[in-house]
């Protein structure tokens, strides 16, 4: 319905009240016995006896959820959210990128610890470099061999997103997911024409027979064509030949795919089997599937990992300036609050370090 206006909230009962901030004062005075007389004031600004103190949003979300005894030492379901072109080194930019090393590193510490029981690892990516995508695809490997780990495919897991993906035990996708590209598309500008139109003129000494094969001043020779081919031709094989055993199929089988196109998730799914994409069911089904791999017990908790990117201002690692919290993890993928796991109000109440902003002056200003 869009924009609701807050009466709707307090009549489905996502809110208790709507009161004006001296109101909450009030209620607070009472609920916590304050003598008459006495204000409340903020922690670290002084004080006497019988005034509560009140915690900004910045201080209280540094505390860990396990000192509330929110998670009970229980063990839990890390989510993990990738975002971006595919490349080995951080850019240094301000777009969203996905660098394998922040993955891997992610990847390698979530193996290690021992309150995760599985993995659900949301994509959302073009692709991009085939290397990168290589080295975090053995990574997902390996993490499997120890602990599920599913693919959740978001609107986009294509080429090295499908790459990331094929790694998993599991692969979920939503009906609008665009997926597939199960091949290389590599190349090289040649800027000669460019370069002439603008009266530049540039000359290379180079010694090596292909030493300038990415030379952007000429065409390939027809040497450097076929080298450049058979090394495209190489890693669509290794890609290829990847795909069809992680997924179970034979080479013919995976080559002759639906998926090795562009292809949207509802219209290739009946062509696929079932194989390629094992669910139409978004991050539900994904959270859902970690959780029936893991030994029956106490109910597990959904953690939200910082967002694994390797642009400017990011952290790939849980509690960094760039960290998620569960909230709002479940506010882009609210499908995720599901039976077994903690409900939305306990997830919406572990914020992730640093990761909420502070009022401007309000009740409980950011201190």
């Amino acid at each position: 319905e869009g924009v609701y206006d807050m009466r709707v909230y307090k009549e489905r009962g996502f809110v208790t009240d709507l009161v004006y901030e001296c109101e909450l004062e009030e209620l607070l005075k009472k609920r916590t016995e304050t003598e008459e007389g006495k204000e409340l004031r903020k922690v670290g600004g002084g004080g006497r006896r019988g005034v509560v103190g009140l915690v900004g949003y910045k201080k209280y979300s540094r505390v860990s959820p396990t000192a509330f005894g929110l998670s009970g030492g229980r063990k839990a379901i890390a989510v993990v959210r990738t975002a971006g072109a595919i490349t080995g080194t951080a850019s240094g930019g301000t777009g969203s990128s996905i660098t394998s090393p922040a993955v891997i590193g992610q990847l390698r510490a979530l193996k290690k610890d021992k309150n995760i029981a599985a993995v659900v690892l949301r994509i959302d990516s073009p692709g991009g470099d085939a290397l990168a995508s290589d080295l975090m695809w053995r990574e997902i490997r390996e993490l499997g061999k120890t602990k599920p780990i599913i693919a959740s495919m978001a609107d986009v897991a294509a080429s090295g997103g499908y790459y990331m993906a094929m790694g998993c035990s599991k692969i979920v996708a939503e009906r609008s997911t665009i997926t597939g590209s199960i091949g290389v598309v590599t190349g090289k500008f040649n800027l000669a024409g460019l370069y002439e139109k603008l009266g530049y003129n540039k000359e290379v000494l180079s010694r090596g027979r292909y030493a300038q094969l990415f030379a952007e001043n000429k065409p390939f020779n027809e040497e450097e064509e076929a080298l450049f081919d058979a090394a495209a031709q190489h890693a669509y094989e290794s890609f290829r030949d990847k795909a069809a055993e992680s997924r179970g199929m034979s080479i013919e089988a995976m080559q002759t795919s639906p998926l090795a196109l562009v292809s949207g998730g509802g219209a290739s799914l009946p062509a696929l089997g079932m194989l390629v994409l094992q669910s139409l069911a978004g991050g539900s089904a994904a959270q859902g599937a970690a959780a029936t791999q893991v030994a029956a017990g106490a109910p597990l908790l959904l953690q939200a990992l910082a967002a694994v990117a390797g642009g400017a201002g990011s952290s790939a690692m849980p509690g960094g300036t760039g960290g998620l919290s569960a909230g709002q993890v479940l506010a882009q993928m609210p499908e995720l609050a599901v039976e077994g796991v903690a409900s939305q109000a306990l997830l919406a109440a572990t914020p992730a370090p640093g990761s909420i902003g502070g009022g401007s002056g309000g009740l409980f200003d950011e201190e």
